[in-house]
């Protein structure tokens, strides 16, 4: 039997979500998105959500999971929708980006991938605390007592 190679950019996609190549065999569109992870540019997160897999609570999984998913469809949480969910001391998750559109009122802690600056400040005016997801795992094994929003 022949053995065939072939570059990413020869795969072309079809309606029945079967990836096809000239002289090839046929493979899933499940086969190719298992690979996602390393289709990541951003080193500091394909790092982040491969620690995250590796954990045993599923909590952790599932913001693997949530982290995973293109950026256009990652979480953007403004910091108003924090304030109207949370109480004093509330611990919250955003496997996204934090952004500063609202007001602050209650002191809270929030663990994101990323924050804007404005939300930065806002939230840490009111005495809350903001820190990377990988501070949270490391704070917070089982991911007791956090939200995930979205």
């Amino acid at each position: 039997m022949e053995e065939y190679s072939f570059t990413v950019s020869s795969v072309q996609p079809t309606r029945r979500g079967i990836a096809t190549c000239e002289g090839c065999e046929q493979s899933s569109a499940d086969d190719l998105k298992a690979e996602s992870v390393y289709m990541k540019d951003n080193e500091q997160l394909k790092q982040l959500i491969e620690s995250l897999k590796t954990e045993k609570k599923g909590f952790w999984k599932k913001v693997a999971y949530e982290l995973n998913a293109p950026r256009r469809k990652r979480a953007q949480v403004n910091v108003s929708k924090l304030d109207a969910y949370g109480k004093d001391g509330s611990v919250f998750l955003v496997p996204g980006k934090v952004l500063g559109s609202g007001n602050v009122t209650k002191k809270l802690t929030v663990a994101a991938f990323s924050f804007s600056d404005s939300a930065r400040k806002l939230i840490e005016a009111t005495g809350g605390k903001t820190m990377s997801i990988n501070d949270l795992l490391k704070s917070n094994k089982d991911g007791k007592d956090v939200v995930i929003l979205k």
